[in-house]
């Protein structure tokens, strides 16, 4: 695992790798599923129940893609707040560990 101490001068190039590393991520499509499965309840037609996010990915392919997309939207931002207002952070992308430490006041 690399370490990749994020500071102020290199933050941009660090949002960069992230956000490319975030959407090369091979499950990323499991990661959306299980968090779309965990906040809808299963879709019940007769006595057969199925995932929310089959559901989802089966009827309305565009519906899925942009909830995919918000997902990856919402990571890059709760990590680049984090350092923007210098928050104690972390991120964990494939063999990349990004930290950054609180600024001091």
């Amino acid at each position: 695992m690399k370490v990749y101490n994020v500071t102020e001068n290199n933050r941009t190039e660090a949002m960069e790798m992230i956000a490319n590393e975030i959407r090369q991520l091979e499950n990323l499509y499991d990661l959306v599923d299980t968090e779309i499965d965990d906040i809808c309840d299963p879709i019940e037609i007769g006595v057969c129940k199925f995932n929310p996010s089959r559901v989802l990915k089966e009827l309305d392919p565009i519906a899925y893609e942009m909830w995919v997309d918000d997902y990856i939207e919402q990571k890059a931002e709760d990590f680049y707040y984090d350092l923007a207002y210098g928050y104690t952070t972390e991120i964990e992308i494939f063999d990349y560990v990004f930290k950054s430490e609180k600024v001091a006041d």
